[in-house]
């Protein structure tokens, strides 16, 4: 079995990620603030061990992009020397970009 990437956040994708939380917390049920974040830990997970899995994106030059549900993109860079994940942004799919 192949070694999994490291994964990283850049403060960017924190505050992004910070803010969809409270939005989900504050308009909508706890269990939907808690599905939400499961999601984005499966997807982590997967993009951990099969880091291409996900297409290059046509946004964010040199990124790829997860589809995390229907409102938000998860945006992350591969660094095969380093055996990293960077997760680049989380980004609103409604958003003129």
């Amino acid at each position: 079995m192949e070694e999994a990437y490291e994964v990283v956040f850049s403060e960017r994708a924190i505050t992004k990620l910070d803010g969809i939380v409270d939005y989900l917390a504050k308009h909508w049920s706890q269990q939907t603030k808690t599905d939400f974040l499961s999601v984005v830990s499966d997807k982590i997970q997967l993009l951990s061990t099969m880091p291409y899995m996900y297409r290059a994106s046509d946004y964010l030059s040199g990124c790829r992009e997860c589809i995390v549900n229907r409102q938000v993109i998860l945006y992350y860079r591969v660094n095969d020397e380093r055996k990293q994940i960077e997760i680049i942004t989380f980004q609103s799919s409604r958003s003129n970009k």
